[in-house]
């Protein structure tokens, strides 16, 4: 684990809001119910302000991986082999920490840090729950192996924005700050400031959570995009419809 104080924030978040969320990352959408639902008994819901450390490269050991609900990071990861330095920015539906939590890579391997660039919303999954399940189900091991080969051949499946009247009210609640940029041809709609999730759930009578969830779903499906400090819209029509 990463050795500071990681405790799961108290936030009144249901196990099954949580396993919800960690289903839309690679490659827990592909786990059993059941497998996930084990997994997400070792997860916690971590929100950081803008500029605050979520660990350092002395903290990090390889034994958690970190799922960007919403919000930017930068990694930043050192190589002592080489003393390779390079600098990432995550952004929501991004991970960091499977491959080397599965490898067995330690810090020999690799340092890595991390800070928030924005208000951010992380899922911290403890690896040994992760690797436990891989080592003693075949099933889960196999639907690893299945999403790492999808994303090395580009074929990543997206799943659909739950559309129930919950996340109506959110996307209509998204779609109302929307403003067309004339600056271009074609315009383009955007979100010139993106409220806070707290802000945008009250006007849309749903949680904060609720709000991640689909923000975070409208960028997997590349329906926005991350275009700090707002978004930008760039399927249109697929917006549209999911609102009537």
């Amino acid at each position: 684990m990463v050795s500071t104080a990681t405790q799961c924030q108290d936030n009144l978040e249901t196990e099954q809001q949580v396993q919800h969320l960690l289903s839309g990352f690679h490659p827990f959408d592909n786990l059993p119910v059941e497998s996930l639902a084990r997994i997400t008994q070792s997860t916690c819901y971590r929100e950081f302000g803008a500029g605050e450390t979520v660990f350092t490269m002395s903290q990090y050991d390889g034994g958690d991986i970190f799922c960007i609900i919403s919000g930017n990071a930068n990694l930043t990861t050192l190589l002592p082999s080489t003393g390779a330095l390079s600098v990432e920015e995550l952004s929501s539906g991004q991970s960091f920490g499977l491959e080397y939590s599965l490898g067995n890579f330690g810090p020999q391997s690799l340092q890595a840090g991390m800070t928030a660039v924005t208000d951010l919303i992380v899922l911290q999954v403890e690896s040994t729950s992760v690797a436990d399940l891989v080592k003693r189900k075949p099933i889960v091991a196999r639907a690893f192996l299945t999403s790492f080969a999808r994303r090395l051949l580009g074929g990543e499946q997206i799943s659909a924005v739950h559309a129930d009247e919950s996340d109506r009210r959110i996307l209509r609640a998204l779609f109302d700050l929307l403003e067309q940029d004339q600056q271009h041809f074609p315009p383009r709609w955007r979100i010139v400031s993106m409220p806070k999730h707290r802000e945008l759930a009250e006007i849309a009578g749903a949680s904060e959570l609720e709000v991640a969830e689909v923000v975070a779903d409208l960028i997997r499906q590349e329906v926005v995009q991350r275009d700090y400090p707002g978004l930008l819209v760039t399927d249109y029509p697929r917006f549209h419809s999911m609102i009537v």
